[in-house]
């Protein structure tokens, strides 16, 4: 069992990863967007019901392999702006809730971000295929949305076998700000230079600055490391 937010589900699934354990979830963080995708309700009396209604759903994870070391995440892997994002949704969540959470957050973090890095450059191969990129914004996607409505994803699919690569380019206040107002339309996938890629394997070779969010928390890891769809990893409980 999990309660919390996408981070704390994140430390379950690691612990429970092929156990056969079927994972239920009572989503008590800020963002939620795994419960979200499962339709489990935030509301604590209802996601019980989910629970003891016994509907069992299996998911993708994505599993990082780096060296010799593997673990996984569920919902989002960010990179660029995306972890100051993350991190700024943790300082303002005490006195903020829902979609303006996300929404200040993204405003904060693009100007912390534009004025120290301007951009993230990746390196590496997709499904075999050379992957160049310099761009504001990078994340893989398990699930469509952050949280709290933020579909950075909109078509992602928590079951479908791949997992979603978006890329938000170099863009100007303006053009941001449109980007921010999008993600809670549904509509980010088609905002212009908006890039979604879908794949099994992604491998890193190169990612400058290095630090990235998984499911929300912070993680840094040493270079190369690969990001590759699990069909099928984890039986949960489902609305």
């Amino acid at each position: 069992m999990a309660v919390g937010g996408d981070g704390t589900v994140n430390e379950v699934i690691n612990g429970i990863y092929g156990s056969g354990v079927t994972l239920g979830i009572l989503p008590m963080g800020s963002g939620n967007g795994l419960a979200a995708s499962l339709e489990i309700p935030r509301r604590l009396k209802a996601a019980v019901r989910v629970i003891a209604a016994g509907r069992v759903r299996r998911i993708d994870l994505a599993r990082i392999k780096t060296g010799d070391r593997e673990s996984y995440f569920a919902a989002t892997l960010g990179m660029g702006m995306d972890p100051l994002i993350a991190g700024q949704v943790c300082s303002f969540r005490t006195a903020i809730r829902g979609p303006w959470l996300y929404f200040l957050a993204g405003l904060r973090a693009y100007f912390l971000f534009t004025s120290r890095y301007r951009q993230v450059r990746l390196e590496g191969e997709l499904d075999g295929r050379l992957l160049r990129q310099t761009c504001l914004l990078a994340c893989v996607a398990n699930v469509p949305q952050y949280g709290a409505g933020a579909r950075i994803a909109p078509a992602a699919r928590v079951d479908d076998g791949r997992l979603d690569l978006v890329l938000l380019p170099n863009a100007g206040f303006r053009r941001s700000f449109a980007y921010s107002l999008a993600l809670f339309t549904g509509r980010l996938d088609r905002q212009a230079g908006v890039e979604t890629q879908r794949f099994r394997r992604l491998l890193f070779r190169e990612l400058a600055p290095d630090f990235l969010q998984a499911d929300g928390d912070p993680l840094k890891l040493p270079l190369p490391f690969s990001v590759e769809v699990v069909p099928a990893a984890l039986p949960v409980f489902s609305g």
